[in-house]
């Protein structure tokens, strides 16, 4: 009774500390590749762990759900099969931070309320110093610090540029996440203030110079849908079409003009390409990893491979290339493979559900940055695996948090000690 009493009041005492912590391990994690280039070594993972751990603590004294229990009871009954049978390896140790620790600590009522937006300021922050560093490269700086990769798109071989960020698709998750939310404090929330403007346009600059195709579609997919849902409180479809028709016809006109010079402009090229599996190399190795994993769920149905079995966490990429390493390609496959039949049949039912819910509160303004966040997660699914990423796993499950606001059964996991 004591410790319960002592817990309740530490843990309620140290909730006002919540966005705080997610801030510093956010920032950690922004400059892991940094860290990693003049330390050698990888201090950033421990502090953002200890900071989970500290999360964890705090937020005991919170609320289970009915989300909460539908994705960690088939996970757990996984992961207890897979312990049983199989010994546990690296890559699944390491995997237990993404697919339980970071819901268990984020899909919290604690979180319900917590200021997404002003999460962002370091994404912006971090994308304007990474611009910088995309100028360096532009004129030839070349730097240990500085990520360099090479891109074939049709034959055709360019340099792309990770700058700060470590690698091109990383920056491109920064810069996709940065330039929607500075889009929709321009539409959104009518903030047409310069700094806003100049970060937005700075953010979409370091999205196009980072060559990630696929940020391009997701970013380019909830801008569409920030702009013709942003401005109506009361949205109908036939009502947003009707006031909004000079505006598709503009963005048709430009698909149009853009497709038929995708031979010409090399950016066009590259957004265009991202659908071709055909004659894309990557796309083709994509399409091969997709089904080796359906083949990989297909031989551990009912409760899968084990997390981390077809992903990158844990595994020597300097010893692993690109090509041999199995990875899913999609996170919605990943599940699928990792966690078996059920886990994979709940994951999809959640997110489907969110889905819904997500267009449900596009017009309620305290959640709807949240809701076009998951719906960019959502898309991002289907063919990357962002959410194996620990920033974009924690952004994941603040906005489910953030959206199901007062709409789910919570249940207290620990009991107040005057209720006991």
């Amino acid at each position: 009774m004591f410790f319960t009493k002592y817990f309740n009041f530490l843990s309620d005492t140290l909730n006002t500390f919540n966005h705080k912590l997610v801030t510093i391990a956010t920032i950690f994690l922004l400059f892991s590749f940094q860290i990693l280039a003049f330390t050698q070594q990888k201090p950033h993972y421990l502090i953002v762990v200890f900071i989970c751990f500290l999360l964890v603590i705090i937020n005991m004294n919170g609320y289970f759900n009915y989300i909460k229990f539908f994705y960690l009871f088939p996970l757990l009954l996984s992961i207890f099969y897979f312990i049983i049978n199989y010994k546990a390896g690296s890559p699944f140790i390491l995997s237990i931070l993404n697919y339980v620790i970071i819901p268990f600590v984020f899909l919290n009522h604690n979180f319900q309320d917590f200021n997404l937006e002003k999460l962002m300021k370091p994404f912006q922050w971090f994308i304007v110093f990474c611009f910088f560093g995309l100028l360096l490269q532009l004129v030839g700086f070349e730097a240990p610090f500085l990520d360099l990769e090479l891109a074939r798109t049709n034959d055709i071989v360019k340099e792309r540029y990770g700058s700060f960020a470590g690698s091109t698709l990383v920056l491109g998750f920064y810069a996709a996440i940065s330039t929607i939310y500075g889009y929709y404090t321009i539409i959104y929330e009518k903030n047409k203030s310069i700094y806003n403007i100049v970060i937005f346009i700075t953010s979409l600059a370091t999205l196009f110079l980072a060559q990630s195709r696929r940020y391009y579609i997701f970013s380019f997919i909830i801008m569409l849908l920030i702009y013709f849902f942003g401005s109506y409180q009361n949205f109908k479809i036939s009502t947003i079409l009707t006031k909004n028709k000079w505006g598709i016809l503009s963005i048709i006109a430009l698909l149009v003009v853009s497709f038929m010079l995708q031979d010409k402009v090399f950016f066009f090229m590259r957004f265009y390409s991202t659908f071709d599996y055909v004659n894309d190399g990557s796309n083709i190795l994509r399409a091969i990893k997709w089904l080796e994993a359906i083949q990989r769920f297909l031989d551990n149905f009912w409760f899968g491979a084990g997390l981390g079995d077809m992903g990158a966490v844990g595994k020597n990429l300097q010893e692993i290339t690109v090509q041999e390493i199995s990875v899913a390609e999609s996170y919605f496959l990943k599940v699928f493979v990792e966690g078996g039949f059920f886990f994979g049949l709940s994951f999809i039912a959640i997110t489907v559900y969110l889905l819904k819910k997500s267009f449900s509160v596009l017009k309620n303004p305290t959640k709807a940055f949240a809701a076009y966040i998951f719906i960019f997660f959502f898309i991002d699914c289907f063919m990357s695996m962002t959410l194996e990423y620990v920033l974009g796993s924690i952004l994941f499950w603040i906005s489910i948090s953030i959206i199901t606001k007062d709409e789910l059964g919570n249940k207290k996991i620990l009991p107040k000690v005057a209720l006991l």
